[in-house]
């Protein structure tokens, strides 16, 4: 009985495995570019906001320490919100009289729109990835 030589396959050849980094690092630079960018101007606008100096005043810098503080307090209306109304309360605010208003039935269409067409977007790139790795052989 002749046995035949076992003749080991061949190797993957280096090109293929140079052009699929390559390829690889075609898409992955640019997505990564995009995320340092939006880090670096988010960083930077937290660092500009964040950087402003507080210079005391005169009239508290002028002021001597031995002068006794005199406990006068104004009484203040019970109808008299004291906090800071920069934000609106919840429940503070009125109902949409128009279609177009905030919170309007318009605005809440839109939203769901923005939010299904994301989902479309999203199904659509999944089904055609399917696609492209079943014509590849990659999928089962």
């Amino acid at each position: 009985m002749l046995l035949s030589p076992v003749t080991p396959s061949p190797a993957p050849t280096p090109d293929r495995h140079r052009h699929r980094a390559v390829r690889t690092v075609r898409h992955v630079l640019p997505c990564v570019v995009v995320v340092l960018l939006a880090m670096g101007s988010a960083t930077a606008t937290v660092s500009a906001a964040g950087a402003q100096e507080t210079t005391p005043s005169t009239a508290t810098a002028s002021t001597p320490a031995t002068v006794p503080a005199t406990d006068v307090t104004t009484p203040v209306p019970d109808d008299v919100d004291l906090t800071p109304n920069m934000i609106p309360q919840p429940n503070s605010g009125r109902a949409p009289r128009d279609a177009g208003e905030r919170g309007g039935w318009m605005q809440e269409v839109l939203f769901f729109a923005v939010c299904g067409a994301v989902l479309v977007i999203g199904a659509l790139v999944w089904r055609e990835s399917r696609a492209k790795r079943r014509q590849q052989g990659r999928l089962t």
